[in-house]
């Protein structure tokens, strides 16, 4: 694992006001060099204290540094779910970067929902790998708990890079209609359809612009409930089923 990574991992985790205690970080660590049969330079407190280690962060830093990089993806996982910092917004970022970087290698999961119009999506994009790339995100950080803003952005731009790669184009989602119904009315969909898709683009477009860019704090996308959130990659993977069909016409 990338030890600069590592070095900010250790910052936020032990992060003096916010982070965890020495007494937790050293027991924590501990518990895994026993489970996993690694030495670790500060398995005490008491030897913190022989060996002048500076500070706590220093201790989770050098103390991780033993483990393979597997373990290292463990732990970390591990202490960013502890229930005394999992909150802490620095935390949850560290998470999805740990999820987004590691997880794909690590982590036993497959990262796909439930539901079978994600699956059937998730296998479509992969035709179209700038907006399968952005969309795996999401799906990762969704499968792992992780409802934030950062979320709902990489479902919208895996839409909006799938109609330019579909409509061979460079235009924001916003300035898509035009292009959107002409492609829709040459692949001989109704008007009535047209016009109902166009509706429904629409106001995905609102919700995302209100909850997510311009969101005020008793309605943030940082406090979306989990079926919300739900709610929303099912019809963001509707919509660009819909698309993709079309596209194969």
């Amino acid at each position: 694992m990338n030890q600069v990574f590592i070095s900010e991992a250790c910052e936020i985790l032990g992060d003096t006001n916010n982070g965890l205690t020495g007494s937790q970080i050293i027991r924590k660590l501990k518990a895994y060099a026993y489970e996993y049969n690694i030495d670790i330079p500060y398995p005490t407190l008491e030897l913190m204290k022989e060996k002048n280690c500076p500070n706590k962060r220093t201790a989770l830093y050098e103390n991780i540094l033993p483990f393979n990089e597997e373990q290292q993806y463990i732990i970390l996982k591990d202490l960013c779910s502890d229930s005394n910092i999992c909150n802490d917004e620095k935390v949850k970022d560290l998470k999805a970067k740990l999820f987004i970087q590691y997880g794909k290698k690590y982590n036993n999961q497959s990262y796909e929902l439930k539901s079978s119009s994600v699956d059937i999506s998730e296998h479509w994009l992969d035709k179209y790998p700038r907006a399968y790339k952005v969309y795996k995100d999401a799906i990762i950080k969704l499968d792992n708990g992780i409802f934030n803003r950062n979320l709902l952005d990489d479902l919208r731009l895996s839409l909006e890079l799938l109609l330019k790669d579909i409509l061979h184009n460079e235009q924001s989602l916003e300035n898509q209609n035009k292009e959107l119904s002409n492609f829709l009315k040459n692949c001989n969909n109704s008007q009535q359809l047209i016009n109902l898709f166009n509706g429904l683009l629409k106001s995905y477009e609102t919700y995302h612009n209100n909850t997510v860019k311009h969101y005020k704090e008793e309605n943030s996308a940082e406090n979306m409930q989990e079926n919300e959130l739900h709610f929303i990659v099912e019809l963001t993977n509707i919509v660009m089923r819909f698309i993709i069909e079309n596209d194969k016409k």
